[in-house]
């Protein structure tokens, strides 16, 4: 089975976009033409599934074996996503957060079961490696 993927609005082709035989592990990614094949199929009908980030997923019935190069169009969708705020926080309040995540996650992660029991034991006082990252800024190579 062969064909190509396009983008509908501009007709240019889609490289890597995911083509694959729905319900099997047969798919292929499109190349830089947007061209793709996938082999080893029987002569029956399929339900070829074509996806794309940023694009609308596109079924296609067909039967393998078809002398045919499908052309599929994939159509643009967009999608508009909240507004994203980012700020700098002083040390007291990276410390504090710190404090938090320690405190709601990593203790609570650090209880296991002892035995076939439901007891549980805390390793919350167990020593502690903590590590530390400083991003410093860089100087452009020249």
């Amino acid at each position: 089975m062969k064909g190509q993927i396009f983008d509908d609005q501009t007709g240019k082709p889609l490289s890597n976009a995911a083509v694959f035989i729905a319900n099997t592990t047969k798919g292929a990614s499109t190349d830089r033409d947007g061209k793709f094949e996938i082999g080893g199929l029987y002569n029956i009908h399929y339900n070829l599934v074509v996806s794309y980030l940023g694009y609308k997923p596109v079924v296609v019935d067909l039967v393998a074996g078809s002398p045919i190069v499908y052309q599929i169009r994939l159509t643009p969708v967009s999608k508009v996503l909240k507004e994203v705020v980012i700020r700098s926080i002083t040390e007291a309040q990276w410390r504090k957060y710190l404090a938090d995540f320690k405190e709601h996650f990593y203790r609570s992660q650090r209880k296991r079961k002892v035995g076939a029991g439901s007891k549980m034991k805390d390793h919350s006082s167990s020593p502690k490696k903590i590590m530390s990252l400083k991003l410093l800024p860089t100087r452009p190579s020249s």
